[in-house]
């Protein structure tokens, strides 16, 4: 049976060593083309263990390694888009580990779909077994508010339909140097769903990620890209609706994650200047 899926794992620096760990978490890799991609700026000093990780990774049969000079992982992943070779593509972290049976389960959902879904959406575990987020009902389509619940480690797309609508991950997002550090997958279906395509959910749990990531940090910058993803996401309406609707949440302050009220209002402001960045 030939191929139909690219696991496409991004990491950076001395972040290298993880990969191993995910790789051999996954249960059955003759299935599966399984893409390195490490960011390597110039004058990055790696680590004796990250080195030998690179010769054991080069010299892989199982693994295609690339090395890339450029910074910022929506450009790392852009970079898997044109090097997959297969159908589907699953974007990946390098901070997780597979679900026992996830890939088979992937691999069977993937095999009798609508051919306008570019996008299929899964669903991963914290470390304590509970789910990441509230995900939609399996089989549905992510729309509204479910678009920014959405992992990029969740996705799974149709790379051939992606370039067909020249559709990409948008590079002056995510984390590497850019000031709108988060919400790169979000946009990426607002963009697919603005060319016509669908995004589905599965019920399926596949992986198991780390407790805190990128967007769980309160932060003025994380607020402030998360003004720009709701403008970039949603239409008029929808965008006052969910911008209100955060401005709300700080207010309130329910489990008091927002900090006093000096750090609220900060937080309003940054997420107001990135609506109108």
């Amino acid at each position: 049976m030939d191929k139909i899926l690219t696991v496409a794992c991004s990491t950076y620096g001395d972040r290298i060593s993880n990969i191993l760990k995910v790789y051999e978490s996954i249960d059955v890799v003759k299935k599966i083309n399984f893409l390195v991609i490490h960011q390597v700026p110039e004058g990055t000093c790696l680590s004796d263990e990250s080195n030998s990780v690179i010769l054991r990774l080069e010299s892989h049969p199982s693994i295609d390694y690339i090395k890339n000079s450029s910074k910022g992982l929506t450009l790392s992943r852009n970079i898997a888009l044109k090097k997959t070779k297969t159908q589907y593509m699953w974007v990946m972290d390098d901070d997780l580990e597979f679900i026992s049976g996830a890939i088979n389960k992937v691999l069977r959902s993937l095999e009798d779909e609508n051919k306008n879904v570019i996008c299929h959406t899964y669903e991963s575990l914290r470390p304590s077994g509970l789910k990441r987020v509230l995900y939609p009902n399996n089989r549905s389509k992510v729309t509204g508010k479910y678009i920014l619940r959405v992992a990029s480690f969740e996705m799974v797309l149709d790379v051939n339909q992606l370039k067909r609508h020249n559709i990409t991950f948008r590079e002056d997002m995510g984390v590497g140097g850019n000031i709108i550090n988060l919400g790169e997958e979000a946009v990426l279906i607002a963009d697919i769903l603005r060319a016509g395509g669908d995004v589905i959910h599965h019920s399926v749990s596949v992986n198991i990620h780390p407790e805190v990531s990128t967007g769980t940090i309160v932060n003025n910058q994380n607020f402030f890209s998360k003004g720009v993803v709701i403008k970039r996401v949603f239409p008029n309406f929808w965008m006052a609706y969910y911008f209100l609707r955060d401005v709300n949440r700080i207010l309130r302050n329910r489990t008091g994650e927002f900090g006093t009220i000096s750090n609220r209002i900060a937080l309003i402001i940054s997420l107001s200047k990135g609506l109108l960045h």
